[in-house]
Order: C-alpha cells, then structure tokens, then sequence
C-alpha cells in the first residue's frame, strides 16, 4: 500500500552500500477537533506499512512525524545520505524538544545557538588564514536558502 496526499519525499542511501531508503510524508488532515494525523512510510527497511503520527495541530503532526522519521532511521544503527547531505547526513535533524516548557526550550536553543556561532567563527578565522583574506559574519547564521526579507 502507497501513501496518498504525499506532501513530501527524500530518498536516502545507505553509507557503503547500495540500499535505498525512501521516506513519505503525507500532507496533515484533520481527524477531530483538536487532532491532527500525517501519514509517514519509509520503504526499504523492511516493513512499508504506513504510520500515522497524531498533533494537535498540522505543524505539530509534521514535527512529530519528522522526529519519528529521525529516531526510525538512528534506530537501525546504519548511517544514510540524501542527494543534499554529506556522506552520514540522512537530513533528518534532531529538534528542540518543547515537551518541558518554553523556558527550558530557550535554554536548549541558546545552547545550539551559541554551538553554531563558535563553530562559525571558527571555521571563518581558519579560512580567512588559508586564504589570506577578511570576510563579515553574520552574528545569526542561517541556512541555505533561508530569507524572510
């Protein structure tokens, strides 16, 4: 049985060896008042049955259903990439968990915040001495593509 109303897909490939993964997202609907389901299937590691992931909202029910893909894939202890992921990189990141409140939310974001910007830097000082030149960073990096303006 295939997923219906697929909003999203990523094929993945084992690391060292020519296993496909593929992974289906299904766009939310609602069920009730204050409940929401989105379809998930990932194919080629076993069962293809389909999953649904339950929110009280749609975002909820993609977030969850993301975090469930994640967990599923570290879960076979074998690493994959996608088609825009370095060799490891299934880009499925862990999430910032909101289960024990906002206030610990922010603290666990200002820790990943900080992490990345260091990173940066450093990665910035060692260009810039290899290549012998000054660039400007940004003091809240961002990923490709990303703009609000």
């Amino acid at each position: 049985m295939k997923l219906r109303n697929v909003m999203a897909s990523r094929n993945l490939t084992e690391v060292g060896s020519d296993r496909r993964v593929s992974i289906t997202l299904g766009k939310p609907r609602r069920r009730a008042k204050g409940e929401w389901v989105c379809g998930v299937q990932i194919t080629g590691l076993g069962s293809d049955r389909i999953h649904y992931v339950h929110g009280l909202d749609s975002v909820q029910s993609i977030t969850i259903a993301l975090d469930a893909i994640r967990l599923t894939l570290r879960q076979t202890r074998k690493r994959f990439t996608w088609i825009g992921g370095e060799e490891g990189d299934d880009g499925f990141p862990v999430t910032i968990p909101t289960l024990f409140g906002p206030e610990f939310s922010r603290q666990l974001e200002q820790i990943v915040d900080r992490e990345v910007l260091r990173f940066s830097r450093n990665a910035k000082r060692r260009t810039e001495r290899r290549l012998g030149t000054k660039f400007k960073l940004s003091k809240t990096p961002r990923p490709p593509g990303f703009n609000l303006e």
